[in-house]
């Protein structure tokens, strides 16, 4: 028997379409993590900020600017995931340490 889910599978060249290019300063980071689109992409729309269980500690929506600042004062030391989302629907996931 086929799993039917297969069947929406997508190739590397895909996924690699839908990935935006971001820039990040200041990793690992203490107090607020400061984000870039690289030339040519379009703003930002959303991030998002998943500890290592996949719980969302901090975000920001509806921003719609090519440079802004998550603030992480207040999220504990460790490893976290860094999802942005760009207006035009491409994203990025990039590693973040925290380390206050």
């Amino acid at each position: 028997m086929i799993d039917q889910s297969l069947s929406t599978c997508r190739s590397i060249a895909e996924i690699k379409k839908q990935t935006a290019q971001v820039n990040m300063f200041q990793n690992p980071v203490s107090t607020s993590l400061n984000l870039s689109v690289a030339v040519g992409q379009k703003p930002i729309s959303s991030l998002h900020l998943f500890d290592v269980t996949g719980r969302m500690v901090a975000g920001q929506t509806n921003l719609n600017a090519t440079n802004t600042t998550l603030d992480v004062k207040h999220v504990s030391n460790g490893l976290y995931l860094l999802n942005v989302t760009l207006t035009d629907g491409t994203w990025a996931t990039q590693k973040v340490t925290i380390q206050q």
